[in-house]
């Protein structure tokens, strides 16, 4: 079933479903080109990669996979991405 809502990837307004991630356990609005794609919210692939260490080096092949998969499609690189992983690390670090 498919409802009209803002999708948490790419941000328009479609149809979506509500699926699970593969980066944790949470669920997401997808759009059918998101979900179709396996595309996960920018944000949220940043915080669970945070939450493991820094990328790429700490993080497993799997993973480092398909992150490198969806930076083209979120229009990041991944200078781009590592430094949002590592202000992350950084904000998670002043929080305690």
């Amino acid at each position: 079933m498919s409802r009209t809502n803002k999708c948490s990837v790419c941000g328009r307004i479609a149809p979506t479903q509500a699926a699970c991630s593969a980066y944790g356990a949470i669920t997401y609005s997808y759009c059918g080109d998101c979900l179709r794609n396996n595309l996960e919210p920018y944000g949220a692939v940043v915080s669970y990669i945070a939450c493991a260490g820094r990328f790429p080096q700490n993080i497993n092949e799997a993973y480092i996979a398909d992150v490198r998969r969806m930076l083209p499609l979120w229009g990041k690189t991944e200078e781009d991405f590592i430094r949002d992983v590592d202000r992350e690390i950084r904000d998670m670090e002043v929080d305690q």
